[in-house]
């Protein structure tokens, strides 16, 4: 009975261990995303898109290779460089996908920043980018 006593704390351990790390690994992602933006570093950002991504940068939205958003993205930072960048909030959806709204500053403009990760295989990917004037 304390033989199978043992086995299952030990599953339950590794068990937490498993969501803690997934955990800490989802907020290392959001770090370096948040360090990326406020830089202006879309080769940085680009580690993280997804094949596809739905970028949206003012009004003008379409979904493009993770190449062509590079660029696109590129372009915004040379236009709007970046003053700062923080987070003002983050969550998950139930599908599992994780979202983050931030706010990016530039010279007298801020952009409300939203962006959802989906899983793929057993990463997170930038699914969908908006960069919206306030």
């Amino acid at each position: 009975m304390k033989k199978s006593r043992n086995i299952i704390l030990f599953f339950v351990l590794v068990l937490g261990m498993f969501g803690y790390h997934t955990s800490l690994a989802q907020n290392e992602i959001f770090s370096e995303l948040r360090l990326a933006i406020q830089a202006g570093d879309s080769e940085a950002i680009s580690k993280y898109l997804d094949s596809k991504v739905d970028l949206k940068i003012e009004s003008q939205e379409a979904t493009y290779s993770s190449t062509q958003a590079k660029f696109v993205l590129k372009d915004f930072f040379q236009k709007y460089p970046s003053k700062g960048f923080s987070y003002i909030h983050k969550g998950e959806s139930p599908g599992g996908a994780k979202y983050a709204i931030g706010s990016y500053t530039c010279e007298n403009i801020t952009f409300r920043v939203y962006m959802k990760l989906k899983k793929v295989g057993s990463v997170y990917r930038i699914d969908t980018l908006d960069f919206t004037r306030e």
